[in-house]
């Protein structure tokens, strides 16, 4: 027969850490095994013992051919009601409130059967005692959360929380300067006064700094009290403001300021403007003025406790003020710098450009004939005018170029000689022959420059006439050509006179030997070959004289041939 074996329990549902029995019975068999307490024997029963997790129990049998055979039974175990717990700080529930720097109580208390754990979580950690207690939080500065769990064994059970609220501790709510908060910038006039103001909280005394910003060095450092204001005056440098306040009762301070307050004690300004004197406003420049003017100078300052003058001015000058130059008789560009001193130095300058001044209208213009100036001869040209002039300058500058115009209308709209800016320091001008007809009335005007590109006015001259008519044009011829000794030379006439009138015409003949005549065709007889100069002088009705000079050769008489017959 096959073996068989049966296993149950007294009750298969327990209560948690209560026991139950097990039974097993079999046939056919050998041995039996009950797993996991490892009861043995063919049927048996025994105690589970107090139990606290569900356990299955099995009981493996053989039979006398070796065959095995098994059966099992389970114990479900009850877990216990889920634990309580109670957490206070100094005594209240959810929340309490300390001051800034002390401590609470906390207290948990549990309840409940089977607790198997509490631990402790948020501001507080680690395990904490299944039966209650109590712990401090120690000194806080800030609100702090803290938390309990307990469970029973199956790892049920709630987690309570209390929030010790703190309350302020010492701070600092501002440190000003002219109401300028830190960190921050507040700029003051030289010597001017900061006016400091601070308030903290929660703190019973504060400490005041002030330094030098350049050097670090302590201007002044004094106990104020945690809210107050002060004055500091007659600040000639920047300095650094920094506080501390703290509670004398708990020795605890309030967190400082970042940054310390700046006072900048502003650095002194300069504005320098002038004008030319008496014409309205002034102008920060450059400005022109002209030659010989003076100019007003205006300037202003601040934070400013003295000023120097240099460039075309110099001393010692007020922080603020006008004066009034002399004459400016340079032609050249006038500096007046004003440098002022403070907390630093600041310097702004004026620039005055001197207008060059108009030389004098030229003086005592006169016009000659180039004919009577030795420029040149109107036997071979036309007319033409030499006009000469004086010049001066209230500067001194030297005269640097001038421009001619003569003109028949003395309107000068469309003159018949415009010289154009010829550079020049002299003082005359020839227009060249040939410019001008005969027989017309012509005036010149003249104006100058100087050294400065300055020019001045035109001056007119008097009315002058060229000739009514060209002078004669000489021109004579001889024949034969050439002449031979002791033998007659005609000369002839070709002169071209422009008077239209041969009455007066005069005819003045030199012939190189000695001979002369005043005949208009003269004939003469050179004794002696060579080479002579005859010159003809021709004079018209206006008594305008015109020579021309040409080289007559003379040669010895041809021999002349005489046949002889032979005898």
């Amino acid at each position: 027969m096959p073996p068989t074996v049966d296993i149950s329990a007294a009750s298969t549902n327990i209560p948690y850490n209560t026991s139950t029995t097990i039974t097993w019975t079999s046939a056919n068999t050998a041995s039996c095994t009950v797993t996991p307490n490892n009861w043995t024997g063919t049927s048996g029963s025994q105690n589970t013992g107090n139990l606290t997790s569900n356990r299955t129990y099995t009981a493996t049998c053989t039979g006398a051919n070796g065959s095995q055979v098994s059966d099992s039974v389970t114990v479900t175990v009850n877990m216990p009601a889920v634990p309580t717990v109670g957490l206070t700080c100094n005594g209240n529930s959810g929340s309490c409130s300390i001051a800034y720097n002390s401590s609470a109580n906390l207290a948990w208390t549990p309840s409940g059967s089977y607790i198997s754990s509490c631990t402790a979580s948020g501001n507080w950690s680690g395990s904490k005692s299944t039966s209650g207690g109590s712990e401090s939080t120690g000194n806080l500065s800030s609100s702090k959360t803290y938390s309990i769990y307990c469970s029973n064994p199956g790892g049920d059970g709630p987690t309570t929380s209390v929030t010790v609220n703190v309350g302020a501790g010492p701070s600092m709510n501002y440190l000003r300067c002219n109401g300028v908060n830190t960190p921050g910038t507040c700029n003051i006039s030289y010597n001017g006064t900061a006016a400091i103001t601070w308030s903290s909280s929660n703190t019973t005394i504060c400490s005041l700094v002030a330094t030098n910003a350049a050097t670090g060095a302590t201007i002044s450092d004094d106990a104020v009290s945690p809210s107050g204001s002060r004055n500091d005056g007659s600040i000639t440098a920047n300095r650094n403001y920094s506080i501390e306040c703290w509670d004398a009762n708990t020795g605890v301070h309030a967190p400082a300021l970042s940054l310390p307050l700046r006072v900048v004690v502003n650095g002194p300004s300069v504005d320098i403007k002038a004008r030319q004197h008496g014409s309205g406003g002034y102008s920060n420049g450059p400005i022109s003025v002209a030659w010989n003017s003076t100019v007003d100078l205006d300037w202003t300052s601040s934070s400013a406790t003295s000023c120097t003058a240099s460039g075309d001015w110099s001393g010692s000058q007020s922080t603020g003020g006008n004066t009034q130059t002399s004459p400016l008789t340079q032609v050249k560009q006038y500096s007046y710098t004003l440098t002022c001193t403070g907390n630093g130095s600041a310097m702004d300058t004026v620039l005055v450009n001197i207008n060059g001044p108009n030389p004098d209208d030229p003086g005592e213009v006169s016009v000659l004939h180039p004919t009577a100036a030795g420029l040149s001869d109107y036997c071979y040209t036309g007319p033409g005018a030499y006009v000469s002039w004086t010049y001066s300058d209230p500067s001194g500058s030297p005269q640097s170029a001038y421009e001619i115009e003569i003109d028949d209308s003395g309107s000068f709209g469309n003159p018949e000689v415009d010289s154009g800016k010829v550079t020049s320091t002299g003082t005359s001008y020839s227009s060249g022959a040939g410019y001008l007809a005969f027989g017309t009335t012509y005036k010149a005007r003249v104006r100058v420059w100087n050294g400065y590109d300055q020019v001045s006015g035109w001056a007119v001259s008097s009315s002058f006439k060229t000739p009514n008519f060209a002078y004669p044009d000489v021109d004579f011829s001889w024949t034969p050509v050439p002449p031979q000794v002791k033998k007659i030379a005609q000369f002839n006439d070709l002169t071209v006179f422009y008077d239209g009138n041969p009455n007066g015409w005069l005819w003045s003949w030199v012939f190189g030997d000695g001979g002369n005549s005043s005949s208009q065709n003269p004939t003469h007889t050179y004794l002696t070959p060579g080479s002579y100069q005859v010159t003809l002088t021709a004079t018209d009705n206006a008594n305008q004289v015109c020579s021309e000079t040409k080289i007559v050769n003379v040669q010895r008489q041809i021999p002349k041939w005489l046949e002889i017959a032979p005898r």
